[in-house]
């Protein structure tokens, strides 16, 4: 009788029926649903999850870099500092403008914007102002002394504007010869210093290279250039290694002159666009 009964399409669905209610009860059933309070203490603990990793980013983000001493996303600090303004970098080359390959009667001399090491103010204006007066002078003086003193007055005025021209052509030249974007990498390093060691010298004492913050002005050069080319040459480990020694250096003589005097210390690291955070504790240098 019973195995009748199984047979029957009615007792099978109440069969199955009975089961399908009866798991909402079972002991393991209970565990898979989650309860309200269990909810938002999950959302929660996912709110402050999130939260946290945000703000660890954002300080990721603001901390300024070991090397450059400022935060990836904004150099503003470098660009406004003093060492930035003295650096003559290839960008600056070649946005200055380019001397024309001759000069007219009517135009006036003009000099290029950056000059070749070793030219200085005194030196430019020998050159280009009182060099070109005495030759103009000595060319009419050797052609008053070929055509004798006849001759000497009528013929000194007329060749008065040819004879400018022709030293003015000279000094174009000489400027275009002089122009510091003939120079190599070398040429540039070299007036590079020139322009820090002159800059972060006392006043009292030009030329001071031994001042701690001309040492550590040179340093920040050297690691800019350094970093620079690091950043698409991964694989150069002895540079990085250079690199490295260079950023722990400059460290320490930061170091010393805090430890000397704090206000030059401050000073210092603004003129250099430098965060106190990016100089002090240990320094991870990685490309």
């Amino acid at each position: 009788m019973l195995q009748c009964q199984r047979q029957n399409p009615l007792y099978r669905a109440l069969e199955r029926l009975a089961s399908v209610s009866s798991c909402k009860f079972h002991a393991s059933a209970s565990q898979s649903i989650e309860s309200h309070r269990a909810r938002i203490a999950r959302i929660a603990k996912e709110k402050n999850q999130a939260g946290r990793q945000r703000r660890a980013l954002e300080i990721q983000q603001n901390k300024p870099h070991n090397v450059l001493g400022h935060p990836l996303s904004d150099d503003s600090k470098w660009q406004n500092c003093d060492l930035a303004k003295v650096l003559i970098t290839p960008e600056k080359l070649e946005s200055a403008p380019l001397l024309s390959p001759d000069i007219s009667p009517d135009e006036q001399l003009v000099l290029p914007r950056y000059q070749a090491f070793g030219i200085g103010e005194p030196e430019e204006k020998l050159l280009f102002e009182r060099l070109p007066q005495v030759s103009v002078q000595n060319s009419l003086y050797q052609s008053v002394a070929q055509q004798g003193k006849a001759k000497s007055e009528k013929y000194l005025e007329a060749d008065r504007p040819g004879v400018i021209f022709k030293e003015m052509h000279k000094a174009h030249m000489l400027a275009r010869l002089t122009d510091l974007r003939n120079t190599n990498a070398d040429g540039l390093a070299f007036e590079n210093r020139r322009r820090i060691i002159a800059v972060f010298s006392e006043p009292g004492q030009p030329n001071d290279s031994g001042r701690p913050e001309v040492q550590v002005a040179l340093f920040t050069m050297k690691i800019r250039n350094l970093w620079q080319h690091l950043s698409s040459a991964r694989k150069d480990k002895g540079n990085l290694r250079h690199l490295q020694r260079l950023v722990h250096r400059r460290a320490k003589m930061l170091k010393y002159l805090k430890r000397v005097d704090y206000e030059r210390w401050r000073t210092c690291l603004d003129r250099l666009g430098l965060e106190p955070e990016a100089v002090e504790g240990e320094l991870n240098v990685t490309v």
